[in-house]
């Protein structure tokens, strides 16, 4: 999927997620699975853009420094995904925990 249909379903989601009680295990864990699909695809998004981030990267002529700094400018979305990746793995974190305790 591209990744502006993944980012929208991960907002959805999140809606769904705030406005939800505590209580609901199976809503919970539906909006888990469908946070862990969505990490599933920007895992691929994320491999996409380290092979451009690199590409440019040994293109680029200079200090590592250098070549660092152009390659985060060129492929800008390498970066976003994987600040993307973590904020979606800490939310699956918190529904495990939740429905974890709610089950007990």
């Amino acid at each position: 999927r591209d990744l502006i249909t993944i980012l929208e379903n991960i907002n959805e989601v999140n809606d769904k997620y705030r406005t939800q009680k505590l209580s609901f295990t199976i809503e919970q864990s539906e909006i888990l699975r469908d946070l862990s699909c969505c990490y599933t695809d920007l895992v691929e998004h994320k491999r996409i853009y380290r092979e451009q981030w690199l590409d440019i990267y040994n293109q680029t002529v200079g200090t590592n420094a250098h070549k660092e700094r152009e390659s985060d400018l060129t492929v800008k979305e390498y970066d976003y995904v994987k600040d993307v990746l973590k904020a979606v793995q800490i939310q699956i974190d918190c529904l495990r925990s939740t429905i974890s305790a709610n089950k007990n």
